[in-house]
């Protein structure tokens, strides 16, 4: 008898942490509580242009449909979106890029879509595939942060304060 009610004791603490934990994530401050942050010593409007000019220079990064478009949704947004298209991928991803104090400015990476179709977008850092997930975010950083020019100042953990 006392052996159940341990077991039990032990059943129900282990379901209540378990649950603590998934409402947890849930409670996350801000609009894109999951993205991996990175952060620049530049500008917002200098990191802007480099995004733009390389997209420019590698029209293959452009997202071949015409609903994803670049930029601030309306002039109150305080987030700059940008999408990229890997070919040889058939994935989109998208990305902000907000500036944070003086000469320091943050990219955003959010989500990414396997394909074409709409609907389909999965959250970094919010899906439970941990090798998926570092592999989207090693894909950006060698198909677009490293070819910025821009070393980035730190690579955050996931969680935004915006």
């Amino acid at each position: 008898m006392k052996k159940s009610i341990l077991l039990l004791i032990i059943v129900g603490a282990l379901l209540i942490l378990f649950l603590l934990f998934q409402g947890v994530r849930y409670l996350s401050p801000g609009s894109y509580a999951f993205a991996e942050i990175y952060e620049f010593n530049t500008t917002d409007t200098q990191l802007i242009n480099r995004i733009e000019d390389y997209k420019a220079n590698n029209p293959q990064f452009k997202v071949p449909i015409n609903n994803l478009v670049d930029g601030k949704e309306d002039s109150n947004d305080y987030w700059y979106h940008i999408y990229f298209y890997y070919p040889k991928d058939n994935e989109i991803i998208y990305f902000w890029v907000r500036q944070s104090i003086v000469g320091k400015t943050k990219i955003g990476l959010v989500s990414f879509n396997k394909g074409l179709h709409s609907g389909s977008w999965t959250e970094v850092n919010d899906n439970d595939d941990k090798i998926e997930n570092s592999e989207v975010k090693k894909i950006f950083q060698q198909q677009v942060l490293d070819k910025l020019g821009l070393k980035y100042l730190d690579k955050g953990n996931g969680m935004s304060l915006w």
